[in-house]
């Protein structure tokens, strides 16, 4: 089984703990690494794409923006915001994620398969819906927004607190989505591992092994899936609030 993640740096802000633990550590190491990444591509950039890196992030780029902005109604001005959210799930769950997938007793893991990284995704994109919901149509236009058009009476009455609770059920969906997906592999893993210590036996030993190099694979694959439609939904949650109905 994992084993807590381990603390380096106790820290509270009152009530909130803030401590600097592994999953915390290994995680700043991916943002770090996704702004190197993109920085060192950016020094090389060239009209005409000769490099490896950029051809890559350009298909990146008309990925998200064919799959993710114009599907959801958005346009490119949001390109920075879903990229970015894109290939953060994406590097803290490819590269770095397997090192929580290899070293469980380090107590390591990423963002993705932690339900405090997930909600706070989550949270980041409906507080970003919310407030383009208000400054799109004012208070009044926020509330006539959560109605269906052509409600009238008392059915108003009965829907407008169902729409409401649904808009808050929408970050708590898309956090248990995306830690639900992430986690049930190292769960997983775990578990086939597990019989090498329960069977002395070289054949369960190589079966074990070799079933836990397939998940690996997996997880990435899933990985790489699970980017693409977080990030799509909470576009369409954003796309949502900018139309009027």
């Amino acid at each position: 089984m994992h084993e807590a993640a381990k603390v380096f740096l106790a820290l509270r802000w009152g009530w909130l703990d803030i401590s600097i633990d592994t999953t915390v550590l290994l995680n700043f190491c991916a943002a770090l690494f996704l702004i190197a990444c993109l920085f060192l591509i950016r020094r090389g950039l060239a009209f005409q794409p000769k490099g490896f890196g950029q051809n890559l992030l350009e298909a990146v780029v008309e990925f998200t923006d064919a799959q993710i902005l114009r599907p959801a109604g958005l346009n490119q001005a949001w390109l920075p915001w879903c990229l970015s959210a894109f290939l953060y799930i994406l590097f803290t769950g490819l590269p770095l994620g397997i090192l929580g997938l290899l070293g469980p007793q380090w107590g390591l893991g990423s963002a993705v398969s932690n339900i405090n990284g997930t909600a706070a995704l989550a949270v980041l994109f409906f507080l970003v819906s919310l407030g383009v919901r208000f400054r799109q149509h004012g208070f009044w236009g926020f509330c006539q927004s959560l109605v269906p058009t052509g409600v009238r009476g008392p059915v108003v009455l009965l829907l407008f607190p169902i729409e409401v609770v649904s808009q808050l059920f929408k970050p708590f969906s898309l956090a248990i989505r995306l830690f639900a997906n992430m986690s049930g592999g190292h769960l997983l893993l775990i578990t086939i591992l597990g019989f090498t210590a329960l069977f002395n036996n070289v054949a369960v030993w190589l079966a074990s092994y070799g079933g836990a190099i397939v998940i690996i694979f997996f997880e990435l694959f899933v990985c790489c899936i699970q980017a693409y439609v977080f990030t799509f939904l909470g576009a369409s949650m954003i796309g949502e609030a900018l139309n009027g109905e």
